[in-house]
C-alpha cells in the first residue's frame, strides 16, 4: 500500500478549529441560535479527535464534558425543530432555560482557561497521529460488524459516533472523507428520530415512544454494507 501523503503542516495544528471555537464563544451571548450551537458542537468534536490523535487525555476529557452540555441543548433544539408549531410550551421554556445556563457556562473562567490551554498543545506527530487513526478505523469496522449482525438503534448510534470520529481524524490528516458522508448523513437522520422518540417517551404517560420505522434502520445497515467495500485504512 502506498503511504498517504503527509498533510499540510497547518493541519497538524489545532489552530483553525481552536480559533473558530474561541471566536464563536465571543458571539454566543448575542447568538446562541440552534445553528450556532450545532457549529460549536462540531468544532468541539473535531478538537476532541485532534486531542485524541495527540494523546492528550486530560484536555480531551474537559472538552468532552463541555460538548455534552452543548449537545444536550442541541438535542432539545432537534426535538423542537421536528415538532414545529406543535411543540408544547413547556418544551420551549425548558430550551430557553437550558440555553441561558449554557451561555453562562461558556462565559465562565473554566472555559477561558480551556481555550488558553488548547493554544499550548504542540502540533501533531504525523506518524503517531496515523497510528491513532488506524485505531479509530478498527473501531469503525467493529461497530459496523455489530450493526450488520445485530441491527438496533444502539448499534447504529455507536457506528455513527465511531464513523464521525474517524472522519474528523481523516480531516486532520488531510485525507478525503467524501465516501463517508452519505452514511453519516443517514445515521445522523436516524439519530434525530431517536432523540424525538426518547422525548415522546418522556412526555407521555402510557410509556409508548414514537419508534422510527424499521426500514430506516435497515437503510443504515445497507449503507454500511456499501461503505465497507470502499473503506480502507489510512496507510496502516
Amino acid at each position: 500500500m502506498i503511504p498517504p501523503r503527509a498533510p499540510h503542516p497547518l493541519l497538524l495544528r489545532n489552530d483553525f478549529w481552536r480559533i473558530r471555537f474561541a471566536q464563536w464563544l465571543k458571539t454566543i451571548p448575542d447568538d446562541a441560535s440552534p445553528e450556532r450551537l450545532h457549529e460549536l458542537r462540531g468544532a468541539l468534536g473535531r478538537l476532541m479527535v485532534w486531542l485524541r490523535l495527540a494523546d492528550h487525555t486530560e484536555l480531551r476529557t474537559r472538552l468532552r464534558d463541555l460538548r455534552r452540555e452543548v449537545g444536550a441543548v442541541r438535542d432539545l433544539d432537534v426535538v423542537h425543530e421536528q415538532l414545529g408549531s406543535t411543540a408544547p410550551a413547556g418544551l420551549v421554556a425548558e430550551i430557553e432555560r437550558q440555553r441561558t445556563l449554557l451561555v453562562r457556562r461558556l462565559q465562565s473562567p473554566a472555559v477561558e482557561r480551556l481555550v488558553r490551554d488548547l493554544e499550548e498543545v504542540p502540533p501533531l506527530n504525523f506518524e503517531s497521529a496515523r497510528a491513532a487513526a488506524c485505531g479509530l478505523f478498527r473501531k469503525v469496522r467493529s461497530a459496523g460488524k455489530k450493526l450488520r449482525n445485530s441491527p438496533s438503534p444502539e448499534s447504529a448510534h455507536r457506528l455513527r459516533r465511531k464513523l464521525r470520529d474517524y472522519r474528523f481524524a481523516l480531516e486532520w490528516m488531510g485525507e478525503k472523507t467524501k465516501p463517508l458522508r452519505p452514511l453519516l448523513q443517514r445515521l445522523g437522520d436516524f439519530n434525530d428520530q431517536q432523540i424525538l422518540a426518547r422525548h415522546s417517551l418522556d412526555s407521555t404517560t402510557d410509556g409508548e415512544a414514537l419508534e422510527p420505522p424499521a426500514e430506516d434502520l435497515e437503510q443504515c445497515v445497507h449503507g454500511w454494507r456499501r461503505l465497507r467495500k470502499r473503506l480502507s485504512p489510512p496507510g496502516c
